[in-house]
């Protein structure tokens, strides 16, 4: 069953993308470089807030406060369709065949390549235990995957904004707790 995404005004969302057959493409600097200048682009464009982000190796969680009217799967597909053209655009300008064919084999049927999932998930943000939750959530999700010792080690999160007060390369907002 396909997965219902929903758009409320001024709503808060957790959302989840995940690279094609997960790979970790997101291992790259230069790909996450690609993600963090959308990401700021986009939350400027529809006046939304960064409230937690966590890029993992092959997957992203996100959570956003809406500022108005958005259509969430707009935003994801914006950020989508971009990333993943500019994605393309970087191995085919460094020509790394490696990745050019993984992103070409794993392609979806019609398209030449596939870099994300078609599907995200995002949830709505009801209740302020359900937002702390998720920030935990993310923030700890490298811990659990052994890929640090300390979710202060992992420089793709805003964990560090929230527990050392050091910024991220995604400003982050202090999300509203009284939802």
């Amino acid at each position: 069953m396909k997965w219902k995404n929903i758009s409320q005004p001024n709503a808060g969302y957790f959302i989840t993308t995940a690279i094609r057959n997960h790979f970790p493409l997101l291992t790259h600097s230069e790909v996450r470089e690609i993600i963090y200048c959308s990401l700021t682009f986009l939350k400027d464009k529809y006046q939304c807030k960064i409230n937690g982000y966590c890029i993992m190796p092959e997957h992203i969680h996100l959570l956003i406060q809406s500022e108005g009217d958005i259509d969430i799967s707009k935003f994801m597909e914006d950020f989508k369709r971009f990333t993943a053209k500019q994605i393309i655009n970087h191995f085919k300008e460094t020509q790394d065949h490696y990745w050019l064919g993984i992103l070409k084999s794993r392609a979806y049927s019609g398209k030449i390549f596939s870099v994300w999932q078609e599907t995200f998930r995002s949830e709505l943000v009801c209740s302020d235990n359900f937002l702390l939750e998720k920030l935990n959530y993310i923030h700890n999700n490298p811990l659990r995957r052994g890929l640090v010792k300390d979710i202060l080690d992992w420089p793709h999160s805003s964990a560090p904004f929230y527990y050392a007060g050091k910024p991220g390369r995604i400003s982050v907002s202090l999300p509203p707790l009284t939802i």
